[in-house]
């Protein structure tokens, strides 16, 4: 089986996407030496290097898993939620349909907030966290966490489950809360506030 990957995608300059959506799919099948083998070599070179095809010899489960996959795909069903996992700010995040995909756009709060953050005691609180990916990656590039609390609130268990998990992979502390906007913060706000700045963060879905 060879994969190549579609390369004629809008905004590229001459430069294959990160996760061409074969590849990433590939990934998932245990195949993952292979994918990483052709992330590394393949995936930042410019276009004249880029048709140097991969071959391997999937298994016949492989082969079905992989076809099921593409089926979904063809559907509509985002890369993300078909192998279970994104990247965001350079991290790795386990996505399912609990939670919303990471945007890469998002990805610029977490520049803000981090260049905002200076030495004083900060209340950090992520409002609809989904994966925890906003918080996690605030907490990963901070050098200094010890002045930080952070917390993050989200309405669907589902989702709290998940960014438990992504803050346990990444080994930061958050304490997540279940409920609806800030209503589990709003009685220690006014507490909070008089002795820490308090820095809140919400990427909430569309309406």
């Amino acid at each position: 089986m060879i994969f190549l990957a579609q390369i004629n995608s809008p905004g590229l300059s001459g430069h294959r996407p990160r996760h061409p959506p074969a590849l990433a799919i590939a990934g998932c099948l245990g195949l993952a030496q292979t994918y990483s083998r052709f992330r590394k070599s393949h995936c930042l070179r410019p276009l004249k290097y880029a048709f140097n095809p991969i071959e391997f010899a999937p298994t016949a489960k492989q082969i079905s898993h992989f076809k099921k996959l593409i089926a979904r795909r063809a559907k509509g069903e985002p890369i993300a939620y078909l192998i279970g996992h994104k990247e965001f700010y350079g991290l790795d995040f386990e996505i399912n349909k609990n939670v919303l995909i990471p945007r890469p756009e998002t990805e610029l709060m977490v520049e803000e907030v981090v260049k905002k953050i200076d030495r004083l005691k900060i209340i950090l609180i992520d409002v609809g966290t989904g994966s925890g990916c906003i918080p996690i990656a605030i907490l990963k590039t901070i050098k200094n966490t010890a002045t930080i609390k952070c917390f993050a609130i989200d309405i669907s268990p589902g989702a709290i489950a998940t960014a438990k998990r992504n803050a346990k992979k990444h080994n930061v502390k958050i304490k997540f809360l279940h409920g609806n906007l800030l209503e589990p913060m709003m009685s220690q706000l006014t507490q909070y506030s008089k002795k820490n700045k308090i820095i809140i963060t919400a990427n909430l879905p569309y309406l």
